[in-house]
């Protein structure tokens, strides 16, 4: 579980996704991205695309991230994200035949062989398009 402390985001010099340990010198400065692999090495990133890691890893043992689409097993997706009230990851039903689209339930509430990240929100933006008009 020692992943849940990484975030991710995409670079400002290249927009590619970065993974590391996030810090910020000030509020006035911008926030960076420093790499574990490469001590002392760190880019500056997005702040609108920084990522918290879940610590929890899909059936495929990808990690799961916030911000990310997951599909489960009937073909139905979920957006992850972090809610404040409850200081919890949770998923939001984004595309369904079986739930109600925006239904929301605590990351526990599937298991994770179950589940597969198929992409995330700032890259895959088709897949937050509900087909309910």
């Amino acid at each position: 579980m020692e992943d849940r402390y990484l975030s991710k985001a995409k670079r400002i010099d290249n927009g590619e996704w970065i993974v590391g340990y996030l810090y910020r010198l000030s509020e006035n400065n911008p926030p960076f991205i420093m790499l574990c692999s490469k001590y002392g090495e760190s880019y500056e990133v997005d702040e609108h695309t920084i990522c918290q890691c879940t610590g929890l890893k899909d059936k495929n043992g990808k990690l799961i991230w916030e911000n990310d689409i997951v599909q489960d097993k009937r073909g139905s997706l979920y957006k992850t994200f972090w809610r404040d009230k409850y200081y919890q990851f949770s998923w939001a039903c984004i595309k369904s035949d079986i739930f109600r689209i925006g239904a929301e339930w605590g990351l526990w509430s599937f298991k994770r062989f179950e589940i597969e990240v198929i992409g995330n929100i700032f890259d895959n933006k088709e897949l937050l398009e509900s087909e309910e008009k």
